[in-house]
């Protein structure tokens, strides 16, 4: 049996009470933006190398069979990854 004090719809089917409708968006988007602000960090205030392209490097040269091939797969297009 329904119950009474769930609220409804006017389709008269039982209204959500999940997260509220664009929640998870606005989390993730929110997130890319402040991983993005840290990315475009200088690693000094003389440097013009930003910190992501200074981590990019580091995993490059100490896993670059796992951690940057599998960054590079992911953010390529499908089959058009070269050889590093």
């Amino acid at each position: 049996m329904p119950d009474p004090n769930f609220p409804r719809r006017p389709d008269n089917m039982p209204a959500s009470r999940g997260r509220p409708r664009g929640a998870r968006n606005k989390l993730a988007t929110r997130v890319l933006q402040d991983l993005l602000t840290v990315w475009d960090e200088p690693v000094s205030e003389e440097s013009e190398v930003t910190k992501g392209l200074a981590a990019l490097r580091v995993m490059a040269v100490e896993d670059p069979s796992a951690s940057y091939t599998a960054l590079r797969i992911r953010f390529s297009p499908a089959n058009s990854m070269s050889a590093p």
